[in-house]
């Protein structure tokens, strides 16, 4: 989880890595979401907004809401990431043999396909 302040502030992800952020008067959630995936390579839609409201968890979750709608100046808004996670392919071979593949989000069946040539030996024209 990290926090952004309307105005200046820094995000802080987990791992302790900060980033600078400066949010306008007007910013929308879905624009912050943008800024937040540039400076943290976040992905927008892996992201939950939420800010403290006296107390009380409320979620910013349309992306057209603006910032200045609910939320004060200096607010706390806490970013909640999810992470795409690496996915595990098995292969089985023509000759029955099955062996494990990572892959990764956003990898392309073209880089795979060459991860298949230099395993399996197989080009890529004759894999299906």
């Amino acid at each position: 989880m990290s926090s952004a302040v309307v105005g200046h502030g820094d995000v802080t992800l987990l791992s302790g890595e900060s980033h600078p952020l400066t949010v306008a008067p007007g910013t929308t959630v879905g624009s912050l979401k943008d800024l937040l995936s540039q400076r943290s390579r976040l992905s927008p839609d892996g992201q939950k907004l939420f800010y403290d409201n006296d107390g009380e968890k409320r979620i910013l979750n349309n992306p057209i809401t603006s910032l200045c709608a609910g939320v004060s100046s200096g607010a706390n808004i806490f970013v909640l990431a999810k992470e795409p996670t690496n996915i595990q392919v098995f292969l089985r071979t023509l000759n029955g043999q099955t062996h494990a593949y990572t892959v990764r989000p956003g990898e392309t069946v073209a880089g795979f396909k060459l991860k298949l040539k230099q395993r399996e030996k197989v080009a890529e024209d004759q894999q299906g």
